[in-house]
């Protein structure tokens, strides 16, 4: 008489690796994570280029004090842009592409709009 082998089922076998489902789950798990980190990341970068134009602005208003405790009242002869502000008031504020400055002609009032 021949000995019995008992097979094993092969569906019963456990297996090294990770399922095709299991896989999927942690792929869609962690783009949800990065759409999440990504966003505040640029509501981050926003707010950080809202305080960069408020010091730019507080920087420009200190040296427009200052030159009217000089001249006395001041207001631009023509309308200015960053480069103009810059060089009338003796700043040097870097020029960024999303940002633009404007004082109109006659005003005392240096402005600036986010795009």
């Amino acid at each position: 008489m021949l000995p019995v082998v008992a097979r094993k089922d092969p569906f019963l076998v456990k297996k090294k690796g990770f399922t095709l489902a299991e896989v999927i789950v942690v792929v869609v798990i962690l783009g949800v994570i990065s759409t999440l980190a990504l966003v505040q990341f640029q509501k981050t970068l926003e707010v950080s280029r809202q305080k960069k134009v408020e010091m730019n602005l507080n920087t420009m208003y200190a040296a427009y004090s200052m030159k009217v405790v000089k001249q006395g009242i001041f207001t631009p002869a023509a309308p200015l842009d960053l480069p103009g502000i810059n060089s009338l008031l003796n700043l040097s504020i870097p020029t960024d592409d999303r940002v633009t400055y404007s004082w109109p002609q006659g005003s005392t009032q240096i402005t600036a709009t986010i795009q």
